[in-house]
């Protein structure tokens, strides 16, 4: 990632609250807009999963259970996007990132 320090900090703010590094890992306590997806990313991961094709060949029964995954994905990113938009989050500019 490029971008100077100031901007590195903003993202990892905008991401949660007591950053540290422990033991060689990163953690961070996620700020309130980010636990939506923290609770609900585990099921929909194993959901997502259980239909990798080599474990269900591709049909319409897998389809269907596909459009199930991203109608739940969606109604997730609603959520998080309900509460950035009520809470008025900032959220930094991530196209700085991407235009050095």
């Amino acid at each position: 990632m490029t971008g100077g320090l100031e901007l590195k900090k903003e993202i990892l703010l905008a991401l949660g609250k007591t950053p540290i590094i422990k033991d060689k890992k990163f953690i961070i306590e996620p700020n309130e807009w980010l636990v939506p997806i923290k609770n609900t990313y585990p099921a929909l991961e194993a959901e997502y999963l259980r239909l990798e094709p080599t474990k269900m060949p591709i049909n319409k029964a897998k389809t269907e259970a596909l459009a199930s995954v991203r109608a739940h994905w969606l109604h997730l990113m609603d959520e998080v996007r309900n509460v950035i938009e009520q809470r008025n989050i900032y959220i930094p500019n991530l196209n700085k990132c991407a235009n050095r």
